[in-house]
């Protein structure tokens, strides 16, 4: 039996010593590469900062220069909000639609499940080199040739300003919606199927069942798909890079490709870091935005 007052304490504390002791090498490594890196991204981002120069504080003006006078900062917000809002909600409801197609008894289920993850765990260069090669322009493409049998003229799909974005923004959306359709299956899979006998019993139809149970119960799956999808669509970089390398006429440039224009080929790491500041600003207030419109209660 412990005495009370002092026993309890001194195993409190004992246990509360022996809990850092474990946690510190986690604590340790999470400072080193992440919080340190944070802070002096932070610091630079209101420095004039180059390797080949010491910083300089200059405040906000690096801020006031992305707002101001920064017309192809300004483009990219443009067309990272264009490309983000044109991908992610496609790639979510495709990826429910494909997780209750592959979640009811369907023979070679197995097989069709892996052709839609399939393109997911592509590596991203190797899908834009194939899609650049798809989006051919004239009748030398296989899409061109495809569109040809209605009728329909070559289109120079990645070298005109009307199609190059949105033409990124397919690929994107194939390779992207058996990630989601994924984590809607482990959804679905996770629903008592009693909901649906008790509801059947009840004279409810498929539709009355979605809107009432599968729905309601997938908010928490829905969230979380959307707020990765976010991330992800904010941070779009290889593709246009590859595919088209910010062109034609900055069509196609995104936050991400300016941010390493501007760090990595004119070495402005000060308002590089700006930009990174200001792109994670953008995905955690639309993250917070998500969390309000899709609030829940766990009963």
């Amino acid at each position: 039996m412990f005495k009370k007052g002092r026993s309890w304490t001194s195993l409190s504390k004992r246990e509360s010593r022996n809990a850092y002791i474990f946690l510190s090498p986690i604590l340790v490594l999470y400072t080193l590469f992440a919080l340190i890196p944070i802070g002096m991204l932070f610091y630079l981002s209101f420095t004039e900062y180059s390797v080949l120069m010491p910083s300089k504080w200059i405040g906000l003006e690096n801020y006031k220069y992305l707002f101001l006078k920064d017309t192809v900062f300004i483009q990219s917000v443009i067309n990272t909000s264009y490309y983000v809002a044109g991908t992610i909600f496609p790639t979510i409801l495709l990826g429910l639609l494909f997780a209750m197609l592959v979640n009811r008894p369907l023979r070679g289920k197995g097989i069709i499940r892996s052709c839609i993850y399939l393109p997911y765990v592509t590596p991203v260069i190797a899908a834009a080199l194939v899609w650049r090669f798809l989006y051919e322009p004239f009748e030398g493409g296989f899409i061109n040739y495809l569109i040809s049998w209605f009728g329909i003229k070559p289109i120079n799909w990645l070298g005109t300003i009307r199609w190059a974005l949105p033409s990124i923004m397919v690929m994107s959306i194939w390779r992207n919606v058996g990630f989601s359709m994924v984590l809607f299956l482990a959804g679905l899979q996770g629903i008592p199927e009693r909901y649906y006998e008790a509801a059947k019993i009840d004279g409810a139809n498929r539709v009355q069942q979605f809107w009432h149970i599968t729905l309601p119960l997938l908010k928490p799956v829905i969230l979380f798909v959307l707020v990765l999808a976010t991330i992800g669509a904010f941070q779009v970089f290889q593709e246009p890079y590859i595919m088209t390398e910010g062109g034609p006429a900055l069509s196609t440039i995104t936050i991400v490709y300016w941010f390493y224009l501007m760090s990595f080929r004119s070495l402005r790491f000060g308002r590089g870091s700006a930009i990174s500041l200001i792109l994670a600003m953008m995905i955690f207030i639309l993250s917070i935005f998500y969390l309000k419109v899709l609030k829940f209660k766990e009963e």
